[in-house]
C-alpha cells in the first residue's frame, strides 16, 4: 500500500483513526482539502468556480468525487510541465 495517501489521526484517549484516501471514493470538503493540500476555503472557490463539481446530498452534507479531484490534479501538472 501506497503510504503517501495514509494519514494518521491521533486522539487523545481514544483509538487511532486511520484514513486511506485511495480506497475513498467520494471526500467531504474539508477531506478534499487535505487530498490536495490546500485550504477548505479553496476548495469552495473552486467549487463556485466550476474547477470541481460538488454533489449535495442534503442541506450540510456536499461531497466531491475522487475522480474529480484526481482529474484537477491531472490538469494541473499538465498546464506546470
Amino acid at each position: 500500500m501506497n503510504n503517501n495517501f495514509k494519514q494518521v489521526i491521533h486522539k487523545p484517549n481514544r483509538l487511532v483513526i486511520y484514513k486511506d484516501y485511495q480506497m475513498q471514493e467520494h471526500f467531504r470538503a474539508k477531506e478534499a482539502a487535505k487530498y490536495l493540500g490546500v485550504g477548505l476555503s479553496t476548495i469552495w472557490l473552486y467549487i463556485k468556480q466550476e474547477k470541481l463539481k460538488a454533489y449535495k446530498l442534503s442541506d450540510r452534507v456536499t461531497i466531491i468525487k475522487k475522480s474529480d479531484l484526481d482529474s484537477l490534479i491531472n490538469a494541473n501538472v499538465e498546464v506546470a510541465s
